[in-house]
């Protein structure tokens, strides 16, 4: 797995991690989509944010 892979999929896990520690931050259905998309990442079923192919995208959509 790449480390760009890697780093994508650590970001969605950190972000889960926090919803679920952060009272105020609370929200299964956050959670769960942030957990479902680290496991596409990891699973090669969707390009992390930090990949080439997303990066490269949003380049072309005009998004910064």
């Amino acid at each position: 797995m790449s480390e760009k892979k890697k780093l994508s999929v650590w970001a969605y896990l950190n972000e889960a991690q926090y919803c679920l520690t952060n009272r105020d931050a609370f929200d299964v259905e956050r959670i769960e989509s942030l957990i479902a998309a680290a496991y596409r990442i990891f699973t090669g079923q969707q390009v992390g944010d930090f990949e080439e192919d997303f990066l490269n995208d949003r380049k072309n959509k005009g998004s910064n």
